[in-house]
């Protein structure tokens, strides 16, 4: 998403979460003291808990990490930028590729290319080209939007520049994402058969499909409308509708090599098995 209406959204929706931080305090604060009537407090919190959630997720912050290089790291590198597919200008790391593959890394949200070296130095030990970019509304990169989705034109830019390296294989590019990261890649990956295997690491659900279909136990019955909420409001607030999600990315790839990582704690192992 680029152009005028990526501002029209990112104002629109800070004016939403706006307005609701100052319903909620300013209904509180004008409400009688008694505990009986202030019961209603607690669904209005709620909801403008869930509205400044999506809000930030939509709209991160471009925090201040680490200075660091590939040159930290003992790799050479050259400091790029490309294109993505619907056109903004992204910010990347490229390391030179010693077997003619290559791998791009695509960090988690609020991240950017500086949190993908430890898993470039562990790549760049085995001669891979490796190409860290920063996504969309992260880093040094243009836009002020994350959806989930269009950032796999990130990602598809990506593969078109690492296509125009002479020393590279067109048919050995690979693609290694991390949270969103890996999400954005699978996005990609069921686009363009050009991305020849994939590594997801914590890759979470992006869709009800992807808990599994329809509930079946009572904790999923409990947690279905909280689930369907947040997913709504989300696509509200991205201007965005997931077609398809990991279950049926996945699914699209059967032919291709795909790695799925998770830390093997919480929510993030079961959504792993599930997948």
């Amino acid at each position: 998403m680029n152009g005028p209406r990526r501002s029209i959204l990112f104002y629109r929706n800070s004016l939403i979460a706006v307005l609701s931080l100052v319903i909620t305090f300013g209904m509180f604060l004008f409400s009688t003291w008694k505990w009986s009537s202030l019961l209603w407090l607690i669904p209005l919190t709620l909801l403008n808990s869930l509205i400044w959630t999506a809000y930030h997720s939509i709209h991160p912050r471009r925090r201040a990490l680490p200075r660091l290089t590939p040159a930290d790291y003992d790799l050479e590198y050259q400091e790029i930028s490309f294109h993505s597919r619907d056109g903004l200008q992204i910010a990347a790391w490229y390391v030179p590729s010693k077997n003619r593959a290559a791998i791009i890394l695509v960090h988690g949200a609020g991240g950017a290319k500086v949190t993908m070296l430890n898993h470039a130095r562990m790549l760049g030990v085995e001669g891979y080209g490796l190409l860290m970019l920063d996504l969309r509304a992260h880093g040094d990169s243009e836009g002020d939007t994350i959806t989930g989705v269009y950032e796999a034109d990130d990602v598809l830019g990506a593969v078109d520049y690492l296509r125009s390296r002479p020393e590279l294989s067109p048919d050995q590019i690979g693609a290694l994402g991390v949270s969103l990261g890996a999400l954005v890649v699978l996005q990609a990956a069921r686009q363009i058969p050009a991305i020849r295997s994939i590594v997801l690491e914590s890759i979470g659900p992006a869709c009800l499909d992807d808990h599994g279909g329809r509930p079946t136990t009572l904790r999923r019955w409990i947690n279905y409308p909280f689930n369907w909420f947040n997913y709504a409001l989300g696509d509200f607030m991205a201007e965005v509708h997931l077609k398809e999600g990991v279950r049926a990315g996945l699914k699209r790839l059967a032919r291709r090599p795909v790695m799925l990582i998770s830390t093997g704690r919480g929510m993030e192992i079961y959504f792993n098995r599930l997948f």
